[in-house]
C-alpha cells in the first residue's frame, strides 16, 4: 500500500474539546439547550467549540492523536484533511465557532471588525438583542438601538463595525470570521473580566450599517442559512448521508443526539449538543443517524 493510501486510512472524524469560559453574566442554570460536560457547574457565558483565534486553540478529544490542535492534522494529512483551497491558508478554520449564554444579566456591548453570524438556540424570560446605535455619542446603554425580541431559530448576519448586545436569558450560536478584532464598549458597570478577547491596538470604527438580510435556500428538508466566500452554514433536521469527496466540514448538534458512521470504519462517533466534530475533506461517505429528532448545523469550508 502506498504512503498516500496509508495516510488516507488514518483519516477519521475528530471531536473537539469544548472550552467553557466562566463569565459574570453567564449562568449555571439548565435550559432547553443541552450543555457539554465541560460546562457543568460553571457559570459559563461562552463555550468555544472550534477556534484558532484569541490565543485559543481547539484540540481533539478522541482517537490516537487526542490532545493535538487542528494544525497537527493539516500537517499530517495535508489536502486529505483540509482540501485544496484551505491547504494554502495559514490556519485550518476561516472562522471561530462559539456559544454565548446570558443569565439574568445582559452580555457586554461589543463591536467587531469582521462579520459575525448569529443563530438563536434558546430564549428565556425578558430576553432581547440590540444591533447598532441610536446616537453618535452619549452614555451607554442609552446609545443602544431598540431592543428586539427573538425566537429560537432566528438568525442574523452582523456586518463589521456594528455594535451588538445580547440580552438576558438567551443562548446564541455565533460564527465569527478569522482574525477579527473585538472591542468591549460597555460591560454594565461590572468589574473587568479576567479574560475578554484580545484588546485591539486602536478603537474599532463604529459603522451605521444595517443587518445583512439572509435568504434561506431550501434543499429538500435541509436549509442553507448562509453562503459566504469562505464557508457555508446549513441547518439539517433529518438523518443525513454525504456524497463522496465532501469539503472540510464541522458538525454542531443543536437538538437531540446521534451517531456518525463512516463507510469502512468499524467505530461510530457519538454526536451531542455543545460539541463540534470535524469531518476531514476526504473522509469518504458518512451518515448521521438518530432514533429521535435530530437537528444540527453543518458548516462546510469553501
Amino acid at each position: 500500500m502506498s504512503a498516500v493510501n496509508e495516510n488516507f486510512a488514518e483519516i477519521a472524524p475528530l471531536a473537539l474539546t469544548p472550552i467553557a469560559a466562566d463569565r459574570i453574566w453567564g449562568s449555571t442554570v439548565h435550559s432547553t439547550y443541552s450543555v457539554p460536560a465541560k460546562a457543568e457547574d460553571v457559570n459559563w457565558g461562552e463555550i468555544w467549540l472550534a477556534c484558532e483565534d484569541f490565543s485559543l486553540n481547539s484540540v481533539v478529544s478522541n482517537g490516537p492523536f487526542a490532545g493535538n490542535a487542528l494544525r497537527f492534522f493539516k500537517q499530517r494529512w495535508g489536502v486529505d484533511f483540509c482540501g485544496y483551497l484551505s491547504a494554502e491558508q495559514k490556519r485550518v478554520l476561516p472562522m471561530s465557532l462559539r456559544i454565548e449564554r446570558t443569565g439574568s444579566e445582559p452580555g457586554p456591548v461589543r463591536v467587531f471588525s469582521k462579520e459575525e453570524f448569529w443563530y438563536v438556540l434558546d430564549v428565556g424570560v425578558n430576553s432581547w438583542v440590540s444591533f447598532g446605535t441610536s446616537l453618535d455619542d452619549g452614555p451607554w446603554p442609552s446609545r443602544l438601538s431598540d431592543k428586539l425580541n427573538v425566537e429560537p431559530g432566528d438568525r442574523f448576519l452582523l456586518p463589521n463595525g456594528m455594535v451588538r448586545a445580547q440580552g438576558p436569558n438567551l443562548t446564541v450560536l455565533k460564527v465569527l470570521q478569522a482574525d477579527a478584532m473585538v472591542q468591549t464598549l460597555y460591560n454594565w458597570e461590572r468589574k473587568k473580566e479576567v479574560w475578554d478577547f484580545s484588546p485591539p491596538a486602536v478603537d474599532i470604527p463604529i459603522e451605521k450599517e444595517a443587518l445583512i438580510p439572509l435568504k434561506t435556500v431550501l434543499e429538500g428538508r435541509n436549509r442553507l442559512l448562509y453562503q459566504g466566500p469562505s464557508y457555508s452554514i446549513k441547518l439539517i433536521h433529518t438523518n443525513f448521508v454525504s456524497e463522496v469527496g465532501e469539503k472540510l466540514s464541522l458538525v454542531c448538534p443543536i437538538k437531540g443526539r446521534a451517531h456518525l458512521k463512516v463507510s469502512g470504519q468499524p467505530d461510530n462517533l457519538r454526536l451531542v449538543p455543545g460539541q463540534v466534530v470535524v469531518l476531514p475533506a476526504r473522509l469518504g461517505r458518512f451518515s448521521i443517524e438518530s432514533g429521535t429528532i435530530i437537528s444540527y448545523i453543518l458548516i462546510q469550508i469553501a
